[in-house]
């Protein structure tokens, strides 16, 4: 990803040296300053005290519809996603120190068999935030295939017309073999990468800092698969 040439002039001499103590950052109407070498939050609202969070926890408390830290928390100063910015400096402890993984192998490695996890997907709750409460404004619709629940931000499905006669994209390719190539769960809320043959779960690419959604409305394809070092995929 690129970000911009103003963050790239603000942060080009201190990336070379070391990283700032902290980014002003904001999600929704809230600020807050990320903490690079704790990769955390630190909470500026009255409530909060100054309260230490994770990312996805402070998105959360700042009651950002997205559920996606990397496409809501921004840069305060640009608006720009957060995320961008992590790819981009060199030297931080978020950044993996080896190269990512090559196609070729990555393939082979998931041709390998391995044991898969039965989880138990109910209808009753979003199979990527888990949550069961939803909104006029974010259903949870349930795929009329494989019965998998989900909320409409959460897997970037806002523009379905008809809530009640709705598929899932795995099952919209029903001649595909789709599974997750982050984990061995079985099912899921999955989308496609891009990378042909290869799907993800929504739920693992947010939890996995080299992927991410970059058309927020779709939210597919997840991107960045290759960037993950191969050690991930060998464990």
């Amino acid at each position: 990803m690129l970000v911009s040439n103003m963050s790239q002039h603000r942060f080009a001499s201190t990336s070379k040296e070391k990283l700032p103590e902290s980014i002003p950052v904001c999600c929704s109407v809230m600020e807050a300053l990320y903490l690079p070498e704790k990769h955390m939050i630190l909470c500026q609202c009255k409530s909060c005290k100054k309260k230490m969070m994770t990312l996805n926890e402070w998105e959360r408390h700042t009651g950002s519809r997205k559920k996606n830290w990397k496409m809501s928390i921004k840069l305060k100063s640009t608006g720009e996603p957060l995320i961008d910015l992590l790819h981009d400096i060199p030297g931080g402890n978020f950044k993996s120190s080896t190269s990512g993984i090559k196609k070729e192998e990555l393939l082979s490695l998931q041709a390998n068999s391995y044991s898969p996890v039965y989880a138990k997907w109910t209808t009753e709750r979003c199979a990527v935030c888990r949550w069961v409460e939803d909104w006029d404004y974010n259903k949870v619709i349930i795929c009329n295939r494989c019965q998998i629940a989900v909320h409409q931000e959460c897997y970037g499905a806002r523009v379905v017309q008809d809530l009640t006669n709705w598929v899932c994209r795995a099952c919209e390719l029903p001649q595909q073999k789709k599974e997750c190539c982050l984990c061995p769960v079985k099912g899921g809320a999955l989308k496609p990468t891009d990378i042909d043959q290869l799907w993800v779960h929504v739920m693992c690419a947010w939890y996995q800092p080299k992927v991410s959604f970059p058309v927020e409305e779709t939210m597919e394809p997840a991107m960045g698969i290759l960037s993950i070092p191969s050690e991930y995929f060998k464990k």
